[in-house]
């Protein structure tokens, strides 16, 4: 769906390919499920923003996507970093739409 809307798209099928990825040049945004093998969504932002403030590097838009719903899930994941939350099955017209807000606040 990101690709076919103009986006760059890499995946990772753990946190550890995740921040390996990250290591190998800049993304402008994290989508991440939270139950993920290894360290979960949660914990791989929580490095994620460590990384950033440490590196100085500039901070990047993150969605949680998870099926993990309620007000407590979501305040979890914003807790953890997360800029925002997105239910399964996700949206895809919220999706893109939640993208383009966020990149054209960055552009701003």
């Amino acid at each position: 769906l990101l690709r076919l809307v103009g986006a760059r798209v890499e995946t990772a099928a753990s946190a550890q390919q995740a921040l390996a990825l990250l290591d190998t040049r800049p993304f402008d945004t994290v989508i991440s499920d939270l139950a993920i093998p290894g360290q979960d969504g949660f914990e791989l932002m929580r490095i994620i923003r460590a990384r950033e403030t440490s590196e100085g590097r500039s901070r990047r838009y993150a969605i949680a996507l998870s099926g993990l719903s309620s007000l407590p899930d979501r305040d979890m994941a914003l807790a953890a970093g997360f800029d925002d939350h997105a239910s399964k099955p996700v949206d895809a017209g919220a999706l893109v739409g939640r993208l383009t807000v966020a990149r054209d606040r960055t552009r701003g």
